[in-house]
């Protein structure tokens, strides 16, 4: 393509009477090329793109500005009409202007002839023959047609717009005042906006009142959304982000990185055209299947049937899969069943409720399943994209038991409930009928093999983990955080508390976590049951009894609660007799015997005390300054008791002999 074909951003906004920011908003997936401009670096865009991309309209002030489009007379458009034409024609590919410009100069040698004053009929025999074509085809194109308006009313420069292709239907493009255009552009291009008609007569009431012009007809208006509104901007606007990113091609992944049952995908599926009567007498058109289906295969492997959708359905039905293989990895929507804390507690992508220090390890995690979540948000992803959503979809699951020929003219009404036995019955024949159903087309059965044989032809040669009857009984309980009483480890559970009180739970092992933090796993068809209390990290403690009360007057439940007391005691007392593997005396023998006192050695010196002058004469009395004898005598008694200490602990004081008792 010659250098006139493209236009920098500032060329095409002064063209189109926009700024350059809202023509770069629409050029970001244009052709472009780099060139350098005013010492920098800038981009161009040809002209297909700016035709469209909706400016169009712009091309009129920037095609007369650049060299005219290579035709036989290098014709310069000049007239409104002529600028049109060729508008057109460069929103076409070079093929179709390669046969515009041939047949336009087969056409050039025939007016040449007529020019010279050759018969009609010979000049066109004679171009015929030249050309090869026939001579009535070429009149049509010189003289026109029913479907082709001709050329011989038109300058010879235009001839090579005219005979491309496309133009035989193609009208004079009547132009739109562009205040009208953008007042019709704001009520087309909003959510669930109206229709093209209803926003050509607004904007038509709108023109007349603002005095933009008189508007081209309806059908004009029609023509112009469907040229100058690309596909993706009419869908933002009218359809929203989540329609917007359907228009990208969703990305294909290989499943056959997998064995058979080592990843599963799972989600509910309800069963809302039907009424179905439940063993309680309930009626209810909610009751709701969990499926899990091999990731690989697509077969379904387990399911189980409720009310309604729970925690409960969930993990039963993954009780019921670890029969036949426990995956490594499971896909599940994050929804509030399947990211609840009892079956995926701890997990690092899980985005439901607040997670905090003291939650338990989510009983997938406790059988070696990772869950693994699909993304919340349709705008970036969908949710509905799992494998198994389109074993419910149209012709799917859902399909297949709300048809049966044994529901004909059943369960639509609550008087035409189905009972939940024949209800369950029809649900576990679709689900054989499903996996054996032959020439499936995914990538792993290729057309020929059914999901049931894609499973077996992988599952025979895969490893395989089997959990022990301990691990899967864990699925049959639900978890609760609980704290040990200070005072004997006593635990009380929030489950089925009732008007008398929470259910407890207690054994001589609990004395051991008093005060602690544990996880008990309770059976919730039957809390009187023996409860699994483990540790927040899923370190087992061991089985807890049930503690039930009694009659206030019930004598032998006493009876009872005495002897059982007894014998923990008792059993309790043995074991702490054998922890203590050594006795008193023993302990005495072969403690060290206690260590001599250090001796105090004698003082250097005693020094008197000057301010109350002693002295301790033969017969022992102490001499003080006081003359009252009762006085002295106590003072007398008191320095004696506290001389006769120290001189028994040390060597005898040297006396120092006063003046007075010399």
């Amino acid at each position: 393509m010659t250098p006139v074909e493209w236009f920098s951003l500032a060329e095409i906004a002064a063209a189109a009477g926009v700024s350059k920011q809202a023509v770069a908003r629409r050029a970001r997936d244009w052709p472009s090329r780099e060139v350098r401009m005013n010492g920098g670096i800038a981009k161009q865009y040809n002209i297909e793109s700016i035709a469209s991309g909706g400016y169009s309209s712009a091309l009129k002030q920037l095609l007369p500005a650049a060299p005219t489009p290579p035709s036989p007379e290098n014709p310069t458009p000049d007239s409104e009409r002529s600028s049109h034409l060729w508008r057109w024609a460069w929103t076409k590919s070079q093929k179709h202007r390669d046969i515009g410009q041939n047949k336009a100069m087969c056409l050039f040698k025939l007016r040449d002839l007529l020019d010279a004053k050759i018969p009609v009929r010979e000049a066109l025999e004679t171009v015929a023959q030249e050309w090869a074509i026939p001579a009535a085809t070429i009149r049509g194109w010189y003289y026109g047609t029913s479907q082709h308006p001709g050329v011989r009313e038109h300058p010879k420069s235009d001839w090579a717009a005219l005979m491309i292709p496309g133009w035989s239907v193609q009208r004079e493009r009547k132009e739109i005042p562009p205040a009208a255009w953008d007042y019709f552009l704001a009520l087309y291009l909003t959510h669930d906006g109206d229709t093209v008609a209803e926003c050509y007569r607004r904007t038509d009431e709108a023109a007349k009142q603002h005095g933009w012009g008189d508007l081209p007809a309806l059908r004009t208006f029609h023509k112009r959304v469907q040229s100058d509104i690309k596909e993706s901007t009419r869908v933002y606007w009218r359809e929203g982000e989540v329609a917007l990113a359907r228009l990208y091609p969703p990305q294909k992944r290989d499943r056959s990185m997998y064995a058979a049952g080592e990843a599963v995908v799972g989600d509910g599926l309800k069963f809302d055209k039907l009424w179905v009567k439940w063993p309680d007498g309930e009626v209810l058109n909610t009751s709701t299947g969990w499926f899990w289906a091999d990731l690989r295969s697509n077969k379904i492997l387990a399911y189980r049937l409720a009310k309604t959708e729970n925690t409960d359905l969930f993990r039963l039905a993954t009780y019921d899969l670890t029969a036949i293989c426990t995956p490594t990895d499971a896909w599940i929507d994050n929804t509030v069943v399947a990211a609840n804390k009892a079956m995926t507690g701890r997990s690092g992508n899980r985005h439901r409720f607040k997670n905090r220090e003291d939650d338990p390890l989510g009983l997938l995690q406790l059988v070696g399943i990772t869950p693994r979540f699909t993304l919340p948000d349709m705008t970036k992803s969908n949710p509905g994209a799992k494998p198994i959503e389109r074993s419910f979809g149209i012709g799917g699951l859902h399909d297949l038991v709300a048809k049966h020929p044994q529901f004909l003219d059943r369960g639509f009404s609550k008087a035409t409930a189905i009972p939940y036995a024949e209800f369950a019955q029809v649900v576990a024949q679709e689900v054989v009928r499903f996996n054996a159903r032959p020439n499936r087309r995914t990538d792993i059965c290729a057309g020929v093999k059914s999901y049931d044989e894609a499973f077996a032809e992988s599952f025979k040669d895969a490893t395989v983990r089997v959990l022990t009857l301990e691990q899967r009984e864990m699925l049959l309980l639900m978890p609760e955080v609980v704290t040990a009483s200070r005072e004997r480890g006593e635990i009380k559970l929030q489950a089925g508390k009732g008007p008398h009180g929470a259910h407890r739970y207690w054994n001589e092992a609990m004395a051991d976590r008093k005060g602690q933090k544990v996880v008990a796993y309770y059976d919730p068809a039957d809390l009187l049951a023996a409860v699994t209390v483990t540790t927040l990290d899923g370190q087992v403690i061991g089985k807890v009894q049930h503690y039930a009360g009694v009659g206030f007057g019930d004598t032998e439940a006493g009876r009872e609660w005495a002897k059982n007391k007894a014998r923990s005691q008792k059993a309790q007392k043995v074991a702490a007799q054998a922890d203590k593997r050594m006795g008193a005396l023993e302990a005495a023998a072969l403690t060290p015997a206690p260590n001599t006192p250090a001796s105090i050695p004698a003082p250097g010196l005693v020094a008197p005390n000057f301010g109350q002058p002693l002295k301790r004469v033969a017969n022992g009395d102490v001499v003080g300054p006081s003359s009252d004898p009762q006085r002295q005598r106590i003072f007398q008694e008191n320095v004696n008791r506290m001389l006769d200490r120290h001189l028994a602990k040390t060597a005898p004081l040297k006396t120092r002999s006063t003046g007075a008792n010399q």
